[in-house]
């Protein structure tokens, strides 16, 4: 975090173990729902015309690689 100052650091961490484990718990849940959000548009921003399956089968290639994603979803259109 080397463009985060040490006092915000500091705040962040202060924060962060204030948190109950469900609030932890809930935080780290919208943080991958936004990260999967924006997986989604750049992947309809590199391909405007792909369905929910090929954007899918995009995300699970991201993920988990070309192998598991065609197993999973069959070669890629």
């Amino acid at each position: 975090m080397d463009d985060t100052s040490a006092t915000a650091r500091a705040y962040q961490i202060a924060a962060w173990r204030s948190m109950s484990e469900t609030e932890k718990l809930l935080a780290f849940r919208d943080l991958c729902a936004s990260v999967d959000s924006l997986a989604r548009v750049g992947i309809l921003l590199d391909h405007p015309t792909a369905t929910e399956t090929d954007v899918l089968h995009h995300l699970a290639t991201r993920r988990f690689g070309a192998e598991l994603a065609e197993a999973t979803f069959g070669p890629t259109r």
